[in-house]
């Protein structure tokens, strides 16, 4: 028995886009990580930015309590500054990713990738379209349909022939593979399964 599918699908490209009349743009990294460093130093006279990277803000969190100020309201400074990006759809502090309940679609996909040792305490979703790319190229990673989409095939041994159109997780395989195999779930699992192969 074998199956085919993938980790994630693929945006389209911006410059693709933008010559079909499409309202998006790529957001250069470089440059959006140094608009962060100067509303810092213009809002408490330093860089209080230790990192940005894959949509994450890395806060100085050692300068912000020698600094004596409060962590919470400078993540909420920032984030106020962030929404007044052309590219942002929404902005997570930490406290509410950890806290999501699943009601925000958008909210429970990143809090499902995401940890809090290897995280920032600020999360960027863009809007739809825009990306942290070159102009030649694409990226993934979003909770947008065009990045989470994916094939899944399986093949051989006890598989009837058959199709769905429901969507499924890919998440839900390897529950499914150790029911197929009789053998135990894997821990991290949450042991959703594919009925249609168990069948």
């Amino acid at each position: 028995m074998v199956f085919l599918t993938a980790d994630h699908a693929g945006a389209e490209n911006v410059t693709y886009l933008k010559d079909n009349k499409y309202n998006v743009d790529n957001i250069n990294t470089k440059s959006f990580k140094n608009e962060l460093t100067m509303f810092s130093k213009e809002k408490y006279g330093e860089d209080l930015i230790l990192e940005y990277s894959n949509s994450n803000v890395f806060f100085n969190k050692e300068l912000i309590t020698a600094s004596n100020l409060d962590l919470n309201e400078v993540k909420q400074t920032f984030k106020e500054f962030i929404y007044k990006q052309k590219f942002t759809r929404r902005v997570y502090t930490d406290d509410e990713i950890l806290a999501s309940s699943g009601s925000d679609l958008y909210l429970h996909y990143i809090a499902n990738g995401y940890d809090p040792i290897q995280n920032g305490e600020l999360v960027i979703l863009e809007k739809p379209g825009y990306l942290e790319y070159g102009n030649t190229g694409t990226t993934h990673g979003s909770p947008y349909t065009y990045d989470t989409h994916v094939p899944l095939l399986f093949y051989g041994w006890k598989i009837k022939q058959g199709e769905s159109y429901n969507k499924k997780e890919i998440t839900q395989i390897a529950p499914t593979l150790a029911l197929k195999l009789k053998i135990t779930l894997p821990n991290g699992t949450e042991a959703e399964v594919l009925e249609e192969i168990l069948e």
